[in-house]
């Protein structure tokens, strides 16, 4: 569980009226007052497995989740499924079945809260409940919240439930946890004005560390992949990573000044394109997917956020149906928030073709987790 802060600002500027008296130019002092309220909110993501769906023994016609707590350790919240509605009301069809979700708070028997959020129930891999909580009130026992579902959905493959079934009840709740108010008071900042060498000092400076690295003068340290060894200095290294840095430190030492740091985990020409990286702040011609996502587990292995950014830009030029669930594996692997969300979008809006290729069965066999939060996400709004 995790919390987040939704933010409110307003920007006051305050100009004093000067009036002029005398014949010199009136001059004015420019004051912001910025003010801050917000809401602290608390998200929760719950996921309920139940497998053996007709074997569970029912408990007043009802399977009972275990409760899963919020950060306010008074409240805590449950799932009841019920495989037959009319146990629970003799108005509801006997062909569907009802899930409710309830509060429970031994503080309290009133325990009711507003939330925000989604539902979404699966009968394997197939969806058969998707239901928005936006503004809902979820309250204990009956008054909890309360959805119809049909194992056997119009078009759904699977049939009813039975003793080999499998649900899966996947929970997002947004709810409020406390009010936060601040106010800053700062004077305006003044923007310095850029100075016009700057460019052109950079792209020397620039120019001038490609060719440290490319005739190699004065290198004290080697990178060995394999049977390759890359010569580089240690101090650009240590400037440009904080892993490479304390590498360097702890590393053994000969009688020589120059040791060798081994990346076998790392192609030779992932290695050569990392030093480019490291030296220049760019890597030339980079095009081939195969060795961007190695650069990826690079930047992430060593802390190299620039060269993060430049592989998720290859990666987003080169998005296509055959890649694109290849590539929501290496955003969700390397904590590519942003750019998994633009990843997932692009498979909701081609997600029949994409479902075809290689790369979603790969998905489908080696990250089931990652399956159902993409089906999950491409059916908000359905």
């Amino acid at each position: 569980m995790s919390s987040s802060t939704i933010i409110a600002s307003c920007l006051f500027i305050l100009l004093p009226t000067i009036n002029s008296i005398a014949a010199s130019e009136p001059t004015s002092v420019t004051t912001s007052v910025q003010v801050v309220s917000g809401v602290e909110a608390e998200h929760l993501a719950y996921k309920w497995t139940i497998k053996n769906v007709t074997l569970h023994p029912l408990i007043f016609g009802c399977i009972r989740s275990p409760a899963f707590k919020t950060q306010n350790g008074n409240l805590s919240f449950w799932f009841k499924l019920f495989p037959d509605s009319s146990t629970l009301n003799h108005e509801y069809s006997s062909k569907s079945g009802t899930v409710q979700l309830s509060t429970y708070s031994p503080m309290s028997e009133n325990a009711t809260v507003v939330v925000d959020g989604n539902i979404v129930m699966f009968h394997s891999e197939e969806i058969i409940a998707n239901v928005s909580l936006a503004g809902a009130r979820i309250g204990p026992g009956f008054r909890g919240y309360k959805f119809q579902y049909h194992p056997m959905s119009p078009g759904l493959r699977t049939s009813a439930f039975n003793s080999a079934s499998t649900v899966t009840i996947y929970c997002n709740i947004d709810m409020p946890l406390k009010t936060i108010t601040k106010v800053i008071s700062a004077s305006k900042p003044q923007a310095s004005e850029p100075q016009a060498s700057d460019n052109s000092q950079t792209k020397q400076l620039t120019q001038d560390f490609r060719r440290l690295l490319q005739n190699e003068n004065f290198t004290d340290v080697l990178l060995a992949a394999g049977i390759h060894r890359l010569p580089a200095h240690k101090f650009v290294l240590a400037a440009r990573s904080p892993v490479f840095a304390d590498m360097i430190k702890h590393a053994p030492r000969n009688e020589s000044d120059s040791l060798t740091l081994r990346v076998d985990y790392m192609e030779v020409d992932e290695v050569k394109a990392m030093l480019e990286y490291l030296y220049t702040d760019s890597i030339s011609n980079l095009t081939d997917v195969v060795m961007v996502r190695g650069l990826l587990a690079a930047s992430n292995r060593f802390q190299l956020p620039g060269l993060s950014t430049i592989c998720k830009n290859v990666l987003q030029k080169r998005l296509s149906v055959d890649t694109a669930a290849n590539t929501l594996v290496y955003a969700d692997r390397y904590e590519l928030d942003e750019f998994k969300k633009n990843v997932t979008a692009f498979i909701k809006d081609h997600f029949q073709d994409v479902r075809k290729t290689k790369g979603y069965k790969q998905l489908k066999e080696e990250s089931p987790q990652l399956l159902m939060e993409l089906l999950v996400s491409i059916t908000e709004g359905i």
